[in-house]
């Protein structure tokens, strides 16, 4: 009940704070980001962001900055660039809501790095950052409070996903069978889910098949068209009868990552709302699903979504 009532004080102390006045001035007025404020100040951002519109703040407490060992921050304050980066990363365009960030994969930052949104339970969590107040609006822009400070690292997702390189459409043709899935709504209720992949015409044909409960299969046909032939490795898919060999209502599918003799494949959509793991064969080496499923972390999609495609055999 405490920790209720102390939240509460904390979002209307914002609201009476922020009509009407920028962002930065609403963060400084308030008196729980002090460190916030400095660090904005000592890099020049803080008039970055005052000139700026439509932003998107996700702003730590002090609380927030007193998790981080006092040598680790000494040494940000003295590197004016790693800190204004770490900065960016939590900040975005345009506007988005909290219904908004808890629903979106994760949010493109002005730091040219992705924040992995891994929601859950009715909680908003950001990378390991908890969202502990929202839509704090002020005349540019939007405030979520965040209980960590995010810190990208080399190895921390780019905003748009980078995929495999030089792939060999004709190895990549033939029978995938699904191991693992983002659970989505055209393979509900589908088990042992295969993909046939066949080269017609510069194009490849696809078939899905999937087996319904009762035994059933269920099938459909598509056809891909390559959008970058300098890797292979983006393609739209449509099936959509008659308007598929123009990638009508098609949805983008990305080679992330596969083995040089093509046994096992994960494969996902820009916007990181699906995410697969084929293999040639029936089973799969668990090492490799684990290699595949950190790829996948690295490019920025959730895995905790991943779950092992069923069977009924």
């Amino acid at each position: 009940m405490k920790k209720t009532l102390l939240l509460f004080t904390f979002i209307l102390s914002f609201s009476v704070l922020a009509a009407h006045k920028n962002i930065v001035d609403i963060a400084a007025e308030n008196g729980n980001f002090k460190t916030l404020v400095t660090v904005l100040e000592l890099t020049g951002l803080d008039e970055v962001l005052r000139n700026n519109t439509n932003l998107t703040v996700f702003a730590p407490t002090d609380d927030a900055f007193a998790k981080i060992p006092s040598d680790t921050l000494g040494a940000l304050l003295e590197d004016q660039e790693l800190l204004k980066s770490i900065l960016l990363y939590h900040v975005a365009k345009p506007t988005l809501s909290a219904e908004i960030v808890s629903k979106l994969n994760g949010i493109k930052t002005l730091s040219g790095k992705f924040i992995t949104n891994k929601s859950s339970e009715g909680n908003v969590i950001l990378n390991s950052s908890k969202v502990i107040a929202a839509d704090i609006y002020g005349e540019n822009g939007v405030i979520h409070v965040i209980d960590t400070v995010l810190v990208p690292t080399e190895n921390t997702s780019l905003n748009e996903i980078v995929t495999a390189k030089n792939i060999d459409l004709n190895k990549y043709t033939g029978l995938w069978i699904e191991q693992y899935r983002f659970p989505n709504r055209f393979e509900r209720g589908c088990f042992d889910v295969t993909a046939q992949y066949q080269l017609v015409r510069g194009m490849v044909s696809v078939r899905n098949v999937c087996i319904k409960a009762n035994g059933k299969s269920k099938s459909s046909k598509g056809t891909a068209v390559v959008v970058n032939r300098e890797t292979n490795a983006e393609l739209k898919v449509s099936f959509v009868p008659l308007l598929q060999i123009w990638g009508v209502f098609a949805g983008d599918y990305n080679i992330l990552a596969i083995d040089e003799n093509y046994k096992n494949v994960l494969v996902g959509s820009k916007d990181r709302s699906f995410l697969w793991i084929l293999s040639r064969s029936e089973d799969i080496d668990p090492q490799i699903v684990s290699d595949l499923r950190q790829k996948a972390e690295s490019l920025g999609y959730n895995t905790e979504r991943l779950i092992k495609t069923p069977s009924l055999k």
